[in-house]
C-alpha cells in the first residue's frame, strides 16, 4: 500500500465503502452539529486476531458511551498498519468496524488510514461521541450490586487462542455489553453502570469505589461464572471478562431489573450491595489491588481467531526464538502440525506449508501455517488418531543417539522401526497399524537415501515445545 497515508482509490474501495457517513470526508475536517449532552469516549484496540479488531475497536468505545447512560451516534475512526499489511488486512479490518457501526446507527465522521514504520500490529483508534439519555444517579447503602454476563468467557477465549481449545465459530462475538447495556441505560431503578476491563471484576469494583467514593460488598462465589472457565485454573475475580458489566440499582426497583434481564436471556447476578464505608470488601475482606491475570499477557500474541491456527502460530514464533532448537533440525526440516478435534482429513489439520530450517544458526521457519500444510506429519497423525484422539500434535526432529537418551531419560516411550523402504508408504504409518498401540516418540534409523529421524507425538503444540525444549537444553 506504500508508507503514509493510503491513497483516495484504496480508502474508498477498501474503507470507506464499509463505512455508514454522513456526508463525504472533506478536506482536513468536517463540520458535526450537536445538541444536549455529548458523551465522549476514546479507545485503541490492538493485539487481537486481525478479524476480530474492527469488531473490538468499535464496541471498546461504544460500551464506554453506554456505561454513561448515552447512546452512540458519531465515530472518528483511525486505522494504523505496519509496512507489511496488504489492502486486505486493512478491508478486514474495515468491514468488520463498518458492520458494527451499522449495527447500531453509528455514523462514521472523520478519521484517517494510514501506513507506517515503527508499528508492528495494526492499531485502530476509535474516538466515539454519544447523546445521554438520562444523568446517573447517586447510590446509597442498601442498593444492589449486579454482575451482568458471563464471568470469564473472554478468558477462555483468550486460553484457547494460546492452547487451541475448540471454541464455537466467532465465539469472540458475545464479548460485548453493549445491547444489554442500551437496554439497562433506559432503566431509572439503574444507577451507575461500568464495564468489565482491565483487571476482571475486581479491577471494575475497585474503580467504582475510587471513583464514585462509595463503599461495596460482594460475595464471590455468587458471580455469573462462564461454564468452562474452571477448566482453565484461573481466578474468577481477575479473570478478563470484556463483555460483562456492574451495575448498582436501586433495591425498590430490583425486580423489575431481574425482570428486564430474564426476557433478555442474560445471564446475571446478585453479588452485593453499597455499604456506608469507603472500601471494597469481598467475601468480607478487604480488597485494596489487582494482581493481573497472566492471560492478560497474550493480547499481542494472537493473529488468529481460529484456536488451531493461532496456537501452533505461536508456538512456531517461540520455537524461532530458542536458539538451542536449532540442533534438533534435521537435514530436511522440521515440521510440526495440530490437529482440530475429531479430525478425519489432511484439511483438518494444521501445519507449516514449508519447513522449519538453520539460517545463521537459528532455526526459521519457511511457510505459513495453513490447514494441510504437511501431508506426511498430518497423514502420521491422523493414524494416531484413530487409535488415541487424544494425541493431536506431532513434531519431527534429528536423530540422534544423544537425542534419543535424552527421550529416554524423560520417560517417553519410543517405538524403534524397522528400516524399511517402502515406495509410497511410511514406515512409521505400517508400524503404527501392526501395532494398533500408540507410543510417544518413533525412531526411524533410515534407509538408502533416507535420512534417520525421530517422530514425537502430544496432546497439544504446548506439549511438544516442552519436550523439545528438554531434549534441546540437554544435547550437545
Amino acid at each position: 500500500m506504500g508508507l503514509g497515508k493510503v491513497s483516495v482509490d484504496i480508502l474508498k474501495k477498501y474503507v470507506l465503502h464499509y463505512f455508514p457517513t454522513v456526508h463525504r470526508p472533506a478536506l482536513d475536517g468536517n463540520l458535526l452539529t450537536l445538541s444536549g449532552d455529548v458523551v465522549i469516549s476514546h479507545n485503541p484496540a490492538l493485539g487481537v486476531p486481525i478479524e476480530t479488531l474492527g469488531f473490538f475497536a468499535f464496541h471498546y468505545v461504544a460500551c464506554n458511551i453506554a456505561m454513561k447512560f448515552a447512546v452512540p451516534e458519531f465515530a472518528i475512526c483511525g486505522i494504523y498498519m505496519p509496512p507489511e499489511s496488504t489492502v486486505k488486512d486493512l478491508e478486514v479490518i474495515a468491514k468488520e468496524f463498518g458492520k458494527e457501526a451499522s449495527a447500531y446507527g453509528v455514523k462514521v465522521v472523520g478519521g484517517h488510514t494510514g501506513v507506517y514504520k515503527g508499528i508492528e500490529i495494526p492499531v485502530v483508534s476509535v474516538t466515539m461521541l454519544g447523546i445521554r439519555k438520562r444523568k446517573w444517579s447517586t447510590p446509597k447503602p442498601g442498593d444492589k450490586v449486579l454482575v451482568v454476563g458471563e464471568v470469564g468467557r473472554e478468558a477462555y477465549w483468550l486460553y484457547s487462542l494460546a492452547y487451541g481449545l475448540d471454541v464455537e465459530k466467532e465465539f469472540w462475538r458475545k464479548l460485548t455489553c453493549l445491547p444489554v447495556a442500551l437496554e439497562l441505560l433506559k432503566a431509572e431503578q439503574v444507577k451507575v453502570m461500568h464495564d468489565v476491563s482491565e483487571g476482571g471484576i475486581k479491577g471494575a469494583l475497585l474503580d467504582i469505589v475510587n471513583w464514585l467514593g462509595i463503599g461495596l460488598s460482594i460475595k464471590s462465589s455468587d458471580l455469573p461464572l462462564f461454564s468452562k472457565l474452571n477448566e482453565i485454573n484461573v481466578d474468577p475475580l481477575i479473570a478478563p471478562s470484556y463483555g460483562t458489566l456492574i451495575a448498582l440499582v436501586d433495591s425498590e426497583g430490583l425486580e423489575s431489573i431481574k425482570s428486564d434481564l430474564g426476557s433478555l436471556n442474560i445471564p446475571y447476578s446478585v453479588v452485593g450491595e453499597v455499604i456506608p464505608e469507603k472500601k471494597l470488601l469481598i467475601d468480607g475482606k478487604v480488597a485494596v489491588g489487582v494482581d493481573r491475570s497472566k492471560l492478560d499477557e497474550l493480547y499481542g500474541s494472537l493473529s488468529s481467531s481460529d484456536p488451531i491456527i493461532s496456537c501452533l502460530k505461536r508456538v512456531v514464533r517461540e520455537l524461532e526464538r530458542t536458539t538451542e532448537f536449532s540442533k534438533l533440525i534435521p537435514e530436511v526440516g522440521t515440521n510440526i502440525v495440530y490437529a482440530k478435534e475429531n479430525a478425519s482429513s489432511l484439511l483438518d489439520i494444521a501445519g507449516i506449508s514449508g519447513r522449519m530450517v538453520v539460517s545463521l544458526g537459528k532455526p526459521k521457519v519457511c511457510g505459513k501455517i495453513v490447514y494441510g500444510g504437511s501431508r506426511y506429519l498430518a497423514s502420521l497423525l491422523l493414524e494416531v488418531m484413530k487409535i488415541d484422539p487424544l494425541k493431536r500434535a506431532c513434531i519431527n526432529i534429528k536423530a540422534s543417539t544423544d537425542i534419543l537418551k535424552v527421550l529416554e531419560k524423560m520417560k517417553l516411550q519410543i517405538r524403534h522401526v524397522p528400516s524399511l523402504k517402502v515406495k509410497g508408504i511410511c514406515p512409521i504409518v505400517i508400524t503404527i497399524k501392526e501395532d494398533k498401540k500408540v507410543y510417544d516418540a518413533y525412531y526411524y534409523p533410515g534407509a538408502h537415501g533416507i535420512e534417520p529421524s525421530i517422530v514425537i507425538f502430544a496432546k497439544s503444540p504446548i506439549e511438544l515445545i516442552e519436550i523439545v525444549k528438554k531434549v534441546s537444553k540437554n544435547v550437545t
